[in-house]
């Protein structure tokens, strides 16, 4: 019984951590800032360090994931908003399955869903958020 426990436990841990590090990585591609005078993603920002170095506690890698949901959120819907307003005509969209945005807006709807996948997987764990 137990050990069911840690291996669900450790099973979590593996898809947080996965889903912590894709996330890293498309921060990083898309160069993201979570206002525009914040800096931009990269290594000597505290969060890079916290959601890509292995060695970094859980606990810092579930705080990282978790104050980048809500700027990548934002993010992604104005680019949504943009798209819709520079060429409102070329989305027709008659069975409601394309994509409505950007390309950097696709790409921060998915960075977005592998920060909350992380953190729910993290809290699943047992990770405390600070």
């Amino acid at each position: 019984m137990m050990s069911d426990h840690l291996d669900r436990k450790g099973r979590h841990l593996a898809h947080a951590r996965a889903h912590a590090l894709d996330a890293a990585r498309l921060l990083r591609l898309l160069a993201f800032q979570s206002h525009p005078r914040a800096p931009v993603f990269m290594p000597g920002i505290s969060t890079y360090a916290d959601m890509l170095d292995p060695d970094a506690p859980d606990e810092r890698r579930l705080a990282a994931c978790h104050r980048y949901l809500e700027p990548v959120q934002r993010a992604a819907t104005r680019e949504q908003l943009s798209i819709h307003a520079e060429r409102p005509s070329e989305f027709r969209n008659p069975y409601g399955l394309e994509l409505q945005t950007t390309q950097r807006g696709y790409l921060l709807e998915l960075c977005h869903r592998h920060l909350g996948k992380a953190v729910l997987a993290f809290l699943a764990a047992g990770v405390d958020l600070r």
